[in-house]
């Protein structure tokens, strides 16, 4: 199976090593002096990184790591616990406060000698030692791979974002291997970091790396922290003590090689459900372990969540470690299961996927009373699968089983058990039997129910795996005798009492039924309420049984009654504790008493609903027609010198907010509005904006949006209006009323338009044209009595009067 391994950041206490004892060792360690013992001593100032032999500054001067003894350190509190000198600089990952980056840069060597990581030669584990000694927010480190054989250092220091870090020694010469989060604790306390970096990336320097380089990451962030490394370590995992080794056992159905961003990758198909036992056989020289699982999206190659995990386990790897219920898995999805051992954290991976076998939707039992055998199909494959089927049942001999036919659809040649095999692509496979009959199976309900004192009505009642889940059956149920219900194996109507029969029924058979009896038991309710409707301010009576006789009802307000109050509503009329009693009897006798109460205050429905705003415009007489806005046609109401509001039906509010603002209906963009402000009280019917403390002054022929709003609980509505002080267009008729004779003409209009006359039905008995103000004559003497409307239409405005022919 092919692997392919992932760079993965294990964040852990100090105390846990990783074994790095034994797989850091001077001939395993490309790092030489990881622990900083070598070269000069440092000289406890900043800038100091290559006084230790192999490492180097990234800058030929200026904002270089620092290198310092256990004692020493540029802020706060040296690292925790102390183990001689280590290195520090600080990570900031803020643009515009980072001026400048400060990293560095080590040798790789082997044997006192240059090495170079050349491209596909393992993988490779790295780890250190890191601890944050003072800072804040949210910094991360830059872990790169470069090919820098002759220890070249920029000229000078560049902003901390140009050129990139990927740039710094060349786009071709540099690899990011990894990014890690600063810790935020800031204690002092180090913690040992290991990563994982293969080289066989397509991004991995042609020419190999022969330095590790470590700056702030590339990413923009808000925090920055002065962080303090130690004890650097690389090896490759060939070199290590142990191997990690996982696999499936052959209970998967098919290894798929599926699309991945690294070409294809083997994955392990399971059909549900599943049995998915791992093999971790081939493991060598381990001292402990850990399995984890998570999901994985193979085109981006990265991890969701770890929903499955051993911890670390003493001892070698099972040979058969078997996950099956270990998580709900959700089908379809690519998981991987990443294996990692030690004493040198070594690591494999392998990846699999849960399909549902094929879907079988047929009935399991078909009568055939008349004969006549019918065709069975077996389901049609899903776009991109493939189905083979295989039909087994009765030869001539019925007690022998044969392999009848391998089409989609079947038909029997007699009755018997037919069973249909369904295998995918992914060898997945379904059964399923169905029984021919040559008459239709008895159904069965069950026994008789009874519903104990305060039990729901009975639901659920079904004959469902009975068989007939057949399209030729015919089902039909009955209530007291009455039908309620035509088709489905299970009945959808809760039932309280009574009788239920189903009766079943195929072309050619006698039909047959079965009857169940359901008994209510009756008891008084404990739940009754006083529910308030706080739009129409009527208090109700909730969960009242239905089959009941009622002997009294009575409302009481502060324990006086309320005469002629005898029904299960009352309409609330002031402040109080109102309190309903009742009497009544179930069907078998039993008498129920039940008093409860509510305390009502104006207050309380505004608690419920909160405030609302109902605002309207005020003296609209004339209307703007608008054709082109986002949301189709619009009239809006034309309003010239006095723009009023009447916000009177606002409810609980405090206070009330208007905002007025030009507005452009064809965009639905409004400009910085002309007013805006909260005003102390409820909202009268009459707000004038026209008049103090507004004093608003209108553009003429503008539109403008209205927000109106009322608190303490936000609740706002827009209204739109056209200002417009120019002069109007109006329709003159002389004389009217009139004798079917009359005239039609237009004041300030320079355009022609459509002439029309309307009867009260809606028919167009004239039709004609109108230009400029000349008057057009009309006769419609011929038409009967009665009341008829003038319609004028101008360029989109539309102008209607009233007239009454004698």
């Amino acid at each position: 199976m092919k692997k392919i391994f992932l760079s993965i950041i294990f964040l852990i206490n100090y105390t846990i090593l990783y074994g790095q004892t034994e797989c850091c060792t001077e001939t395993t360690n490309l790092i030489k002096n990881g622990d900083f013992e070598h070269g000069s001593q440092p000289t406890n100032t900043s800038n100091n990184i290559d006084l230790a032999s192999y490492w180097n500054p990234i800058w030929s001067y200026g904002n270089q790591a620092d290198l310092y003894d256990e004692n020493h350190s540029a802020v706060g509190n040296p690292p925790s616990p102390m183990d001689g000198n280590y290195a520090s600089c600080w990570i900031d990952n803020r643009v515009g406060d980072a001026t400048y980056r400060e990293g560095m840069q080590v040798k790789l060597g082997y044997n006192g000698s240059p090495i170079t990581i050349l491209p596909n030669t393992g993988d490779y584990n790295m780890s250190f030692e890191l601890a944050s000694l003072y800072g804040f927010g949210n910094a991360e480190i830059g872990i790169y791979g470069v090919y820098n054989p002759q220890n070249s250092l920029a000229p000078t220091p560049t902003s901390s974002h140009a050129p990139t870090n990927l740039d710094l020694f060349g786009a071709n010469n540099t690899v990011l291997l990894e990014t890690i989060p600063v810790p935020t604790n800031a204690n002092s306390n180090k913690q040992l970091i290991s990563i994982s970096f293969p080289t066989n990336s397509a991004n991995f320097p042609n020419n190999g790396i022969t330095h590790i380089f470590i700056t702030r990451s590339s990413t923009v962030l808000q925090g920055g922290y002065y962080v303090a490394f130690d004890n650097f370590c690389i090896y490759n995992r060939e070199d290590a003590p142990n191997q990690s080794k996982i696999k499936f056992s052959n209970t998967y159905q098919k290894i798929k090689q599926l699309p991945s961003q690294y070409g294809t990758t083997d994955v392990a198909i399971y059909c549900y459900p599943p049995e998915i036992i791992l093999d971790g056989s081939n493991n060598q020289n381990e001292t402990s372990y850990q399995i984890e699982i998570m999901p994985f999206d193979l085109l981006n190659w990265t991890s969701g969540s770890v929903i499955y995990d051993t911890g670390e386990i003493v001892g070698q790897v099972p040979n058969s470690v078997n996950i099956t219920n270990s998580y709900p898995w959700t089908l379809n999805t690519i998981y991987r299961v990443k294996l990692a051992t030690k004493p040198c954290y070594n690591e494999d991976n392998i990846f699999f996927q849960i399909v549902n076998p094929p879907e079988i939707m047929l009935p399991t039992t078909i009568s055939t009373c008349d004969g006549n055998f019918q065709e069975i199909c077996g389901p049609i494959a899903p776009n991109g699968s493939t189905y083979t089927y295989q039909w087994y049942g009765p030869d001539h001999d019925p007690t022998s089983v044969i392999l009848l036919g391998e089409e989609m659809c079947f038909t029997p040649s007699q009755t018997g058990n037919y069973t249909l095999m369904v295998t995918d692509e992914n060898g997945c496979t379904a059964n399923h039997t169905i029984n021919v009959l040559d008459e239709i199976p008895q159904p069965n309900l069950g026994n008789d129910i009874t519903i104990e004192c305060g039990q729901n009505p009975v639901g659920n009642i079904n004959i469902l795996n009975q068989g007939f889940d057949g399209s030729n059956y015919t089902i039909t149920w009955y209530h007291n005798g009455q039908e309620i219900q035509v088709g489905g194996e299970t009945l959808m109507t809760s039932i309280a009492s009574g009788e239920v029969t189903v009766v079943i029924a195929v072309d050619g058979c006698k039909s047959v039924s079965d009857t169940i009896t359901i008994t209510q038991e009756y008891c008084c309710p404990e739940d009754l309420q006083l529910v308030m409707d706080c739009e129409t301010k009527e208090l109700r009576v909730e969960n009242l049984p239905n089959n009941i006789t009622i002997n009294t009802i009575f409302w009481d307000l502060n324990n006086q009654t309320i005469p002629n109050e005898n029904n299960t509503t009352l309409q609330v009329t002031e402040e109080g504790i109102y309190s309903f009693g009742i009497i009544f009897t179930f069907p078998d006798g039993t008498e129920c008493h039940d008093y409860i109460h509510f305390e009502y205050t104006e207050d309380y429905c505004c608690d419920v609903t909160g405030s609302q705003a109902v605002v309207s415009m005020l003296g609209v007489t004339n209307y703007y027609n608008v054709t082109n806005t986002p949301y189709g046609p619009m009239t809006i109401p034309a309003m010239c010198g006095r723009v009023a509001l009447d916000g009177s039906l606002s409810t609980c509010e405090d206070a009330y907010f208007i905002s007025v603002a030009p507005f452009d209906p064809a965009s639905w963009n409004t400009n910085p509005p002309i007013f805006e402000g909260w005003i102390q009280g409820q909202a009268p019917n009459n707000i004038d904006l026209t008049q103090p403390p507004f004093n608003l002054v209108f553009d003429n022929q503008t539109f403008y949006m209205i927000q109106f709003a009322v608190g303490p609980n936000w609740d706002d509505e827009y209204i739109l209006f056209w200002y417009d002080c120019e002069t109007k267009k109006e329709m003159v008729i002389a004389p009217n009323p009139n004798q079917g004779i009359f005239k039609v003409s237009m004041t300030n209009n320079e355009e022609e338009g459509i002439l029309e006359v309307i009867d009260l039905s809606g028919n167009v008995i004239y039709k004609g044209t109108i230009f400029k103000e000349n008057p057009t004559e009309i006769d419609i003497s011929r038409e009967k009595s009665g009341g008829y409307v003038v319609k004028v239409s101008i360029k989109g405005e539309v102008y209607t009067e009233k007239i009454m022919k004698n």
